[in-house]
């Protein structure tokens, strides 16, 4: 392999080594990246310290130290590495704790090679995507504004990061503590394109991830290609106080009834490929609200509390009441 190529290096951490070199063998040769392995949490410890990677990808159940273990252990460094979760036995309490902690997503075993590798450079794409504007912010203190999204899926990542750093530099915080948000904005997203304006149902969705996440991807591309699709937009609008962030997404679908859509989710609804952008918006999200069309989501997340902060500080930046305890 022309190791000119190997631009990226993704450390695969799994105690069963067939999984590791299946994904391992698809990194290199599917992407061109450097792919190293390690069996348990302290061995990817001993990795990162040798040769520190771009991307982890760790199934969470491991002996010796876990994936949340070693997750929790790479953010107590000050690593921002992004962190992929593969779990087959996990619980809602270890999807939410992982997310918290800085997970950039999970999937469930068994799942579809195609689809880690889309996910690994959906992750990097967003990071190209970065947008610096740490020279103003520290002077801002309201902030307003309204992106105009073509309804193409390509923008969805550009758009997350976008949002995500204003939000982010203008709060002065580090990106861990504001991955829940990014997690929300990207499901509401997602829904407001495939479903929303794309019109594809639940079933559809089913049945193609089921043939493959590259089936999947064909039969978005050809509704987004279709006449009546290419001239929808998705509409976000994003306001930033120092106490809270308040995001809302419309789209130009026909909107849809929400009035008992939480009573359809279950604990086993976040580890499921389909279905669980509603469940994970409404379990990380401080507000969750939608139009009375359906047609548009509101989600609003407050500032969180960082060990810099003191009772002087939220003084100062606002009169409002500080939010409510979590």
């Amino acid at each position: 392999m022309d190791l000119s190529l190997l631009t990226k290096r993704i450390l695969v951490v799994d105690d069963e080594e067939l999984i590791r070199e299946v994904i391992a063998k698809k990194v290199e040769t599917s992407l061109g990246y450097e792919a190293i392995e390690a069996s348990n949490g302290k061995e990817a410890l001993q990795r990162i310290e040798e040769s520190p990677p771009d991307l982890i990808i760790t199934d969470l159940r491991m002996p010796e130290m876990d994936g949340l273990q070693l997750l929790s252990e790479i953010r107590a460094q000050h690593r921002t590495t992004p962190v992929i979760i593969l779990t087959g036995y996990g619980s809602m309490e270890d999807a939410m704790a992982a997310i918290r902690l800085g997970a950039s997503s999970f999937l469930r075993k068994p799942f579809d090679i195609n689809e880690v590798i889309a996910l690994v450079e959906n992750i990097f794409a967003v990071q190209q995507e970065h947008v610096d504007i740490k020279d103003m912010t520290p002077f801002i203190r309201n902030q307003s504004f309204t992106l105009k999204l073509p309804n193409n899926y390509l923008y969805l990542s550009k758009a997350i990061s976008y949002v995500f750093a204003t939000i982010r530099d203008n709060w002065q915080i580090q990106s861990a503590a504001l991955n829940d948000l990014k997690v929300a904005l990207y499901e509401s997203l997602l829904n407001a394109f495939e479903h929303g304006n794309l019109r594809v149902n639940k079933a559809t969705k089913e049945r193609c991830l089921l043939s493959g996440h590259h089936v999947y991807r064909k039969y978005l591309l050809e509704q987004m290609n279709l006449e009546e699709n290419r001239r929808k937009a998705i509409t976000v609008f994003v306001s930033i106080d120092p106490i809270r962030a308040e995001i809302k997404v419309l789209d130009e679908g026909e909107g849809f009834d929400y009035s008992h859509i939480y009573e359809d989710l279950d604990t086993g609804t976040f580890l499921k490929t389909y279905g669980r952008g509603l469940f994970l918006i409404k379990t990380l999200m401080d507000e969750v609200s939608f139009s009375a069309r359906g047609s548009m989501i509101r989600i609003l997340k407050y500032r969180p509390r960082v060990p810099a902060d003191t009772e002087r500080d939220w003084v100062a930046l606002s009169d409002e009441s500080a939010p409510p305890e979590s």
